[in-house]
């Protein structure tokens, strides 16, 4: 079986499969925010445009078998994103429930980072369940390497990852991304059922 992996910016067409990836990749914390079912929760990450549907420089996709199987989203501060499209606050109460949204909305408003000059952060990386272990979350983040070593402005590659998660953390050790700093936080806990966190860095 041919596992080629190609890594390229995505396109609008690639919404679809991004979503279904993210989705099933973030699921428990989707679950611990809402309490809808799995196909609600992926109408929900359409409606609400919480996933970035048009195309913008950092927004990448893994492809094997010339099938979106991967995303990943790197953020640094002089970045250009073009405006999301959402229905507003009360129709998403209407359909999905005023606290599913307040929660949901909350979860991913707790979640941001500020960032610092120079540094590019994996806003989130995932693959298809099906794919993972075939090297594509390794090829996402080598990919990402190379891109901050080619910008100018860039000269940091940074993620955060639940202190739980070992098989993510392991991912990223080999790869050289070195634990900085951990911290505990309460809101995180209460909605997310995710206590503690890892701020880790790739150290060339």
């Amino acid at each position: 079986m041919d596992l080629s992996i190609k890594i390229r910016n995505f396109e609008e067409e690639d919404f679809e499969a991004v979503v279904k990836i993210l989705a099933s990749s973030f699921k428990n914390k989707f679950h611990a925010l809402t309490n809808l079912s799995d196909e609600m929760i992926l109408q929900l990450l359409k409606d609400s445009g919480v996933i970035d549907r048009l195309p913008f420089e950092g927004y990448l996709v893994g492809e094997i078998q010339n099938q979106v199987q991967g995303v990943m989203l790197l953020k640094w501060q002089k970045q250009i994103r073009p405006r999301k499209e959402r229905l507003s606050f009360i129709k998403l109460s209407e359909k999905y429930g005023v606290l599913n949204i307040c929660k949901f909305l909350f979860g991913f408003i707790i979640l941001q980072e500020a960032l610092d000059e120079g540094e590019c952060y994996i806003e989130h990386i995932a693959v298809n369940s099906e794919f993972r272990g075939c090297g594509l979350g390794t090829v996402l983040l080598e990919y990402g390497k190379e891109w901050v070593k080619k910008t100018p402005d860039l000269d940091q590659y940074t993620l955060y990852v639940a202190a739980h998660n070992r098989r993510a953390i392991n991912l990223y050790e080999r790869q050289g991304f070195r634990v900085k700093k951990s911290q505990s936080s309460l809101l995180t806990t209460l909605l997310l059922g995710e206590k503690a966190w890892h701020y880790m860095m790739y150290i060339n």
